[in-house]
């Protein structure tokens, strides 16, 4: 009997703005610490190394830090690499910009209660107080951007080739073609040879995804996805390996899970349609 693999992973773009932008955390001797990111919409990977880069100049105590992103949980690590002191995340709204919760106010200017978050955080909810000092730090949660269904996909068409070709036919029955396409060859590990990787599409099928997914979903969908915003799509997330794209105008025009009861239990079911975006 075959089981199912690991559901897939969509990782999205870190939207970094003025309002998010800053790193609050305390050395254990030194004391506390703050340092601005750049702005910028960065990918995981690439926020990780702005954060290693900035945490190290700016630490009272001559720490040295190195922050990684992994895929297969959608969570930040950082670790103290050299130095003696150990350090605590800062995650309390009474700090301007705090990246670490995405911000400290919402939409309309309100400040988060205890336990919330900014749909760009960075896998911290705001808190009351620092966390415990340690040498390392795993963020507690899945970070903004990221979505995990809790289902693989029921169908998967793994990407198809439009053609966007357009034929005219003359009264006489002459015919003429018009083809919006360009025509490449590769050595890359996929096909060849192919259409341009961005006139690629590709549909999942979900079905039967958690109320907890749903949510997780709407997050990276309603401040990321539908905006237009890339996103790597890792067919199994414990692999490396991704492809990029973008949802299509369906995909982005709605959220696309509508409820199904299932003996008693609320599940959701749905369709997601992107475009290559390589």
């Amino acid at each position: 009997m075959m089981g199912l693999g690991n559901p897939p992973c969509f990782v999205g773009k870190v939207n970094i703005t003025s309002e998010n932008n800053e790193l609050y955390w305390s050395e254990q001797v030194a004391g506390a610490n703050n340092t601005s990111l750049n702005i910028a919409e960065l990918y995981p990977e690439a926020l990780a190394t702005e954060i290693s880069t900035a945490m190290t100049s700016a630490s009272l105590a001559g720490n040295a830090y190195a922050c990684t992103f992994d895929p297969s949980t959608g969570k930040y690590t950082i670790e103290r690499t050299s130095g003696t002191e150990d350090f605590a995340i800062d995650a309390r709204t009474s700090q301007a910009g705090n990246a670490w919760i995405g911000g400290t106010t919402d939409s309309a200017g309100n400040t988060w209660s205890t336990e919330q978050y900014g749909p760009f955080n960075l896998g911290w909810a705001a808190a009351t107080a620092l966390t415990a000092y340690a040498e390392s730090h795993t963020s507690p949660q899945v970070a903004g951007a990221v979505w995990f269904p809790s289902q693989p996909a029921q169908d998967d068409n793994g990407g198809a080739d439009n053609a966007l070709v357009t034929q005219a036919a003359a009264m006489d029955g002459t015919q003429v073609t018009y083809t919006f396409t360009q025509w490449q060859t590769s050595n890359e590990s996929k096909h060849f040879p192919h259409y341009l990787d961005k006139n690629q599409t590709r549909t999942w099928v979900f079905r039967y995804i958690t109320q907890a997914s749903r949510d997780q979903y709407i997050q990276f969908w309603g401040a990321y996805a539908r905006s237009g915003g890339a996103f790597k799509f890792f067919p199994d997330y414990s692999a490396s390996t991704f492809f990029e794209y973008k949802l299509t105008l369906e995909s982005c025009r709605e959220r696309t899970f509508t409820e199904r009861t299932v003996q008693g239990y609320p599940y959701y079911s749905g369709t997601l349609s992107a475009r290559g975006a390589e």
